[in-house]
């Protein structure tokens, strides 16, 4: 749909930006806003740049010289908590919004923001050189697989075996995996899938792969497996995850008189 110019040139009128100090800005109107979490903030100001801080967007001013904040507390709060009062921030500034109209704006603004996916956040962090994305990566490629479309897309998996048990970790849960089942399924590895088989290797240290890839390659596809642990951990009511593990113990026991894992053997 194409804006007329007659309706940019009537925004234009009641739309500037400035910069002003944050003591200004405040939240006049609350249920015009989210609720404020102080946590959100003060992560902000932990991990502080002002490359990050954007343009604040406001409206005012008020009869006290304020100006009500429609999108951008939590940067503020970060900027005043670092700063002080005085400090300044670029701001879009709208001068005559009531209320009903600055929470459309808001609504707006955060509707149609595009959340981005986990393995888009993975990629860009590995190339800004960021850890642990990079090392992740790096691990991943020295067993010939990869990470992103047409690899593996379970990011928060990789992240959580390598900050269970690092690169070592990794490393031992997707070979194990691509000795199971193949590489191409190893390419595509399920994050269920990778969290079962880290935490079963990261509980069970004594025990031999050799015997748990057989074992399951024998018995599942990875379709079967984990149409198995979704049975399991509906009916028992548990985690996919502790499902899965509860399964590899079971069929790694299969067939054994001695030597069985159960939890007695479990290590931490």
């Amino acid at each position: 749909m194409k804006v007329s110019v007659a309706v940019k040139k009537e925004f234009l009128q009641f739309f500037k930006e400035d910069l002003l100090p944050v003591g200004q800005l405040e939240i006049v109107w609350p249920d015009a806003q989210q609720p404020f979490v102080a946590k959100h903030g003060d992560g902000i100001a932990e991990d502080w740049s002002w490359e990050l801080l954007g343009t604040i967007i406001v409206c005012g001013p008020f009869k006290n010289g304020k100006f009500h904040i429609i999108d951008g507390q939590h940067r503020v709060y970060a900027v005043q908590k670092l700063f002080g009062p005085k400090e300044t921030v670029p701001c879009h500034v709208y001068a005559t919004l009531d209320k009903a109209h600055a929470a459309w704006v808001f609504s707006q603004i955060n509707l149609r923001r595009r959340k981005p996916k986990l393995i888009d956040i993975f990629k860009t962090a590995v190339t800004a050189n960021s850890e642990p994305e990079v090392t992740i990566a790096r691990v991943v490629r020295a067993i010939d697989l990869n990470v992103g479309p047409g690899g593996i897309t379970g990011v928060s998996a990789l992240a959580m075996v390598h900050k269970l048990g690092g690169d070592k970790l990794l490393s031992r849960t997707l070979l194990a995996i691509k000795d199971t089942w193949g590489v191409d399924e190893a390419k595509r590895a399920d994050a269920t899938i990778i969290r079962i088989f880290a935490g079963f290797i990261h509980a069970y240290k004594d025990a031999s792969l050799l015997r748990l890839q057989a074992s399951i390659a024998k018995q599942f596809t990875v379709g079967r497996f984990l149409g198995t642990v979704k049975s399991v951990a509906t009916f028992q009511r548990i985690s996919s995850t502790q499902a899965g593990i509860d399964l590899l113990v079971r069929t790694y026991d299969t067939g054994l008189r001695a030597g069985k894992l159960g939890n007695a053997n479990r290590k931490g």
